[in-house]
């Protein structure tokens, strides 16, 4: 289901335009480590991905902060990233740049990724229609509480109490016209992580470029339904980005055996990343972090051969911890303060001690794979599994992940690890970390609630989307075997970059009818090859290049904020419309979600009093929070129907202030207990909702 309410305030370009500056300036001003000289002796692909990590993960920081103290705004955001770039270009010091060189298939890729992105962008402003699996239901109902500058620790927007970093970042994409016309503009940066974590782990296990080999990987696996649809505002892509950004942030120090210093920081921030995107991310988290320890102690004792580790300052480590708690991991401190337990509402035991309390964690049958399987013996899960991956990925998904065998059958070859032992241990160890966890993962799904495939048709596979990508990268290093190097035969390499870029191209344009990333503009295009053609230009003075730079960025950025105001401005009218249509209509034709707001409207019109913004406190199951706002908006939705305890931090409403309950909840003591604290003391009149739900206000 889709909404289109957008605000009824002014647009004053101003703002956007700070809005986009202090973002696009935040990410060119990180892309910064690109040339910095203490990562030239990192290859490029790690130097990207260093780039975009620290990029996304800031910003995330940055955010959750702000969130758990003072509030998400424009202006306090604007600030904080100025001072996070004061500091960070502080740290970094004030050493000379130095050229990065691309080869010629990477300035191919970087066209392509550059010419995706660009489109994508234009796409996206387009409409306010919220798409997207649970992105109406929670994701961004969520993201306006956090843009109306509701705390990380007040009530949460619906009755989930899963971790939504995602909603947090989509709360600063929602923040120019006080509208999700830009929300899935967010998704852009999950995918290029996921993108960049791809290219590092293949160059890692491969030796070759993974932004020249990789890049068609990612394109891909963007041409699949799955990734398509996880693409528009989910938790999904976020889960499956961090899962595999932390895969390789584990994997380079393993295959090198050494430990620096600087290996701590992304390791922090793509595990914030993890455990602030969804429940299976802590388990995730939790599952490739004790893999990695156990195999590093299995190679310790198996080769006798201890690691390089530099001398851990105090200063390195605490950083990293401060950054995954801010990047994503205070979502675990946030479920303590508020529901009592890390894991809420599941508790957690350690050798049957009660450390939290709460709901014991154990297998479902509450529309779950296990249930499939105890309703029906003769259920086969592995063939509908593959049966729903077909649909769901690609008819010829299954069959191209074949190559995959191959890393493991090298491994068994002696060859392999005396003509290139650092690659063999780096398939090793990217065979451990993507199987062990992968299995982990899914046996725990098996067991977890909303997993079932027939109920969901299959769409419940997108909990499993980091096994998937980490199947397809063993399949990809599997067609560049060890003992036959063929990529470095240039006859053979041109003939399988046409060969993978042309297959790659061809599945992701024929799949653009399903939402997500959009096909590529030809216009956009001419752009992204003009872009990098100057990029790629070393002239004699350096300021020609630069200045042509900042040239097209001025044009092609008022172009595109020009587009943007057009559309706000647009669909901003239209949602006028819609609401005095529903004001005007009979109340048996408008759905019940929506009565409550109208009802409230109504009430303020007859009182006198109309409010330029409304709290809704939820005391029973709401399933659609955003039609509680109006096309401003400006409406903060708390559900506190858990227990009376979170009841009572919004207790004494104003009359700006409403509930929504039931009558039969109001019929038990808990119901009235609820409605009581709410309103101090005071009698709440019966304002209206319809046969669902009951409004009651002041």
């Amino acid at each position: 289901m889709g909404y289109a309410w957008v605000p009824t305030e002014g647009l004053p370009i101003l703002s956007l335009t700070a809005w986009y500056a202090a973002t696009l300036g935040h990410f060119l001003l990180t892309f910064r480590l690109l040339r910095r000289p203490a990562t030239v002796q990192d290859d490029l692909d790690r130097r990207i991905w260093i780039a975009i990590l620290t990029s996304v993960g800031s910003l995330s920081a940055i955010l959750h902060v702000l969130a758990a103290t003072i509030g998400i705004g424009l202006v306090a955001g604007i600030a904080a990233l100025a001072i996070w770039h004061v500091v960070f270009g502080w740290t970094l010091g004030r050493r000379s740049p130095v050229a990065v060189d691309f080869a010629w298939q990477e300035l191919v890729a970087v066209t392509v990724v550059l010419s995706v992105v660009l489109t994508w962008s234009s796409i996206a402003i387009q409409s306010s229609l919220v798409e997207g699996t649970d992105a109406a239901s929670y994701h961004v109902p969520n993201a306006v509480n956090f843009a109306r500058g509701a705390s990380l620790f007040d009530p949460p927007a619906t009755q989930h109490l899963y971790p939504v970093a995602g909603s947090v970042v989509a709360a600063w994409f929602f923040l120019p016209v006080k509208a999700p016309l830009a929300v899935d503009l967010g998704m852009i940066l999950p995918a290029l992580l996921l993108g960049a974590s791809i290219n590092l782990i293949f160059r890692i296990a491969t030796g070759f470029s993974g932004l020249a080999w990789a890049t068609w990987l990612t394109v891909a696996l963007f041409s699949m339904r799955l990734f398509r649809e996880s693409s528009v505002v989910s938790a999904d892509l976020w889960f499956t980005a961090a899962h595999v950004a932390l895969l390789a942030a584990l994997l380079q120090p393993w295959t090198a055996w050494q430990w620096r210093r600087v290996d701590w920081l992304p390791a922090g921030i793509a595990c914030g990343l993890l455990l602030g995107s969804k429940t299976t991310g802590i388990a995730t988290a939790g599952l490739l972090l004790l893999t990695f320890v156990v195999l590093a102690l299995t190679r310790w004792a198996v080769s006798r051969t201890a690691p390089a580790i530099d001398r851990p300052r105090l200063g390195s480590i605490a950083l990293a911890a401060a950054v995954c708690i801010a990047a994503g991991g205070i979502w675990l401190v946030r479920n303590w303060i508020l529901f009592g337990s890390p894991l809420a509402p599941n508790g957690v035991k350690l050798f049957g001690v009660t450390v939290f309390d709460g709901e014991p964690v154990q297998a479902s049958t509450h529309l779950s794979a296990l249930a499939d399987i105890q309703r029906d013996a003769s259920y086969d899960l592995a063939s509908r599994a593959a049966h729903f991956a077909r649909l769901w990925f690609a008819p010829w998904f299954l069959t191209a992940l074949t190559p995959a065998v191959f890393v493991a059958v090298e491994l068994l070859i002696p060859a392999a690890w005396q003509r290139a032992r650092g690659l063999a241990w780096a398939r090793l160890g990217l065979v451990a970390l993507s199987v062990l966890p992968g299995a982990a993962l899914v046996w725990l799904l098996i067991g977890a609630p909303w997993t079932s495939l027939e109920w969901t048709r299959g769409s419940s596979l997108r909990y499993a989307l980091p096994v998937a990508v980490s199947a397809a990268l063993l399949a990809a290093t599997g067609l560049f075997p060890v003992v036959w190097q063929w990529a470095r035969d240039r006859s053979l390499a041109a003939f399988g970059f046409v060969l993978a870029i042309s297959l790659s191209l061809w599945v992701f344009i024929a799949s653009t009818a399903v939402p997500g990333p959009p096909r590529i503009d030809l216009v956009w295009a001419v752009v992204a090859v003009g872009l990098v053609l100057v990029l790629a230009w070393r002239p004699r003075i350096a300021r020609q290049r630069t200045l042509l730079l900042t040239l097209l960025l001025i044009a092609g950025s008022a172009l595109w904020l020009n587009s943007f105001e057009q559309h706000a401005t647009r669909d901003r009218l239209r949602a006028e419309e819609v609401l005095a249509e529903q004001l005007a209509a009979n109340r048996t034709t408008i759905d019940q979600h929506r009565l409550p707001l109208l009802d409230a409207m109504r009430a303020e019109t007859a009182s006198g009093r109309p409010c330029s913004r409304r709290r809704f406190v939820v005391l029973t199951r709401f399933d659609l929070p955003l039609e509680l706002q109006p096309p401003d908006f400006s409406s903060l939705v708390f559900y506190t129907g858990r227990d009376l305890a979170l009841t009572s931090r919004l207790a004494g409403l104003s009359h700006c202030d409403y509930i929504i309950t039931t009558e039969a909840l109001l019929r038990t003591q808990r119901g009235i207990a609820m409605a009581s604290m709410l309103m101090g003391g005071r009698p709440a009149q019966h304002l209206g909702g319809g046969p669902a739900f009951t409004l009651l206000g002041r």
